[in-house]
């Protein structure tokens, strides 16, 4: 007889197997930049370094080095190349090779970014903050699981006793009912699974494009930056993004306002972008940079 894995099973083995297909992804752009950024640093000829180091192999980090390589030859710039070669790039990444080139500051932003993948490949191994949507995935969990109980378990716990003609704790009668009534919650997850878990595993993987954002980005963006905590947690993130990004634009001898339209490039939260676009139009407008709008002040503006 076939045996079929139960849901949770199912589940467990896609969440692994999402999680193997992330980490491949991390170490293949931290490959791809490292060497862009060692190139660039020994003052080497790009589209001949990365050419060699594609070499003769066939994995998948060789032909994303030799695909950059023949957008180089071709007289594309380095965010071009790289957007159009490697269509899994994250877009955080080749929105600080953008605003990288629009400052001149194309080894230190690399130098950045690779030292940020380096340090998100630590932390994987590590005990770190937990993010707040870990709460709520933790709750639509416990709903899925108690709800399949209430499906598949509490009525044979229910015949059981009836078979030996006893009585059913009234607290068990009690938790059976609040648990019965979860029961249509587990079926719509069932039903919307062949959609939702396509739909989720593209969401995961799609690159955003910080220039030119999709629907989907501004929905996700819109729902993080409303809910609770989570709303918080992104403005935080953008904040040190985009202080890191200033710094950069000023050291190389930036103006404040040519700064600030340089962070339009960077992959930030979209509303929390649009706060930071407001900003610069003040800037423009001839009011002082120490004075930025509700919600745009970074840390130690």
């Amino acid at each position: 007889m076939l045996y079929i894995p139960s849901p949770i099973v199912l589940i467990v083995l896609a969440v692994l197997l999402i999680g193997f297909l992330l980490n491949r992804r991390h170490a293949i752009a931290t490959h791809v930049v490292s060497t862009i950024a060692a190139s660039i640093r020994l003052n080497l000829p790009l589209a001949d370094a990365l050419e060699q180091a594609g070499g003769g192999q066939n994995d998948r980090r060789s032909v994303l080095l030799r695909r950059i390589a023949s957008r180089l030859r071709q007289g594309q710039p380095l965010s071009d190349a790289m957007r159009s070669a490697y269509p899994g790039l994250p877009g955080w990444i080749g929105g600080m090779v953008v605003a990288g080139e629009r400052i001149d500051q194309l080894p230190a932003v690399l130098q950045a970014v690779q030292g940020e993948l380096i340090r998100q490949g630590r932390l994987r191994f590590r005990p770190k903050p937990v993010h707040p949507f870990y709460a709520l995935l933790l709750i639509f969990f416990t709903m899925f699981i108690l709800s399949g109980m209430s499906v598949f378990i509490f009525p044979k716990f229910r015949t059981i006793f009836e078979s030996f003609r006893a009585d059913v704790p009234q607290i068990t009668l009690t938790v059976m009912g609040i648990l019965g009534a979860m029961s249509p919650f587990f079926w719509a997850f069932m039903v919307s699974l062949p959609i939702t878990v396509p739909v989720g595993i593209y969401l995961i993987f799609r690159p955003r494009r910080p220039q030119a954002p999709r629907l989907l980005s501004w929905v996700g963006d819109f729902i993080k930056w409303h809910l609770p905590g989570i709303g918080w947690y992104e403005m935080m993130r953008g904040e040190s993004q985009a202080a890191g990004m200033l710094q950069l634009s000023l050291s190389a001898g930036q103006t404040v306002d040519a700064a600030l339209a340089n962070l339009s490039a960077i992959d930030l939260n979209l509303f929390y972008g649009r706060r930071l676009r407001r900003w610069h139009r003040l800037v423009v407008g001839g009011r002082p940079p120490s004075r930025p709008p509700a919600g745009a002040k970074l840390a130690g503006c």
